[in-house]
């Protein structure tokens, strides 16, 4: 399934390969859960629950990249369905990267923590 770039990090992808400028490495990524597409600025249908969760990534493994801790909300803030996910690079600010579909849609409940398995989202080349 093909990751949705961002509009802020296309370009920037775009100068990083042709050497006009270095893409800057982010510090930490952050999962945040949408109840439809974030669209390309990562901002359209937004959960309920507006926690950022870290996500911790394991070292690559040929051409595999995989989370490596579960992602974790204690109390979500309402009963919803989350389809999409979108990746920043700050836990209440900064910049959107790009954004998925979940394989299978989490249907969530008020108050009623959610965790997502390690392992559960990977990057391939």
């Amino acid at each position: 399934m093909a990751i949705n770039y961002s509009d802020w990090l296309e370009p920037r992808i775009l100068d990083h390969i042709t050497g006009t400028s270095a893409l800057t490495m982010p510090t930490n990524l952050y999962i945040k859960n949408h109840i439809g597409d974030p669209g390309e600025a990562g901002t359209a249908n937004p959960a309920a629950e507006t926690t950022r969760v870290i996500m911790s990534f394991a070292a690559a493994v040929g051409n595999l990249k995989a989370t490596n801790a579960d992602i974790d909300w204690a109390s979500p803030a309402a009963s919803e369905t989350w389809s999409w996910w979108s990746v920043w690079d700050h836990l209440t600010a900064g910049n959107f990267w790009y954004s998925n579909t979940y394989d299978s849609p989490h249907v969530v409940t008020l108050g009623q923590p959610v965790k997502l398995p390690s392992g559960l989202f990977s990057l391939t080349s």
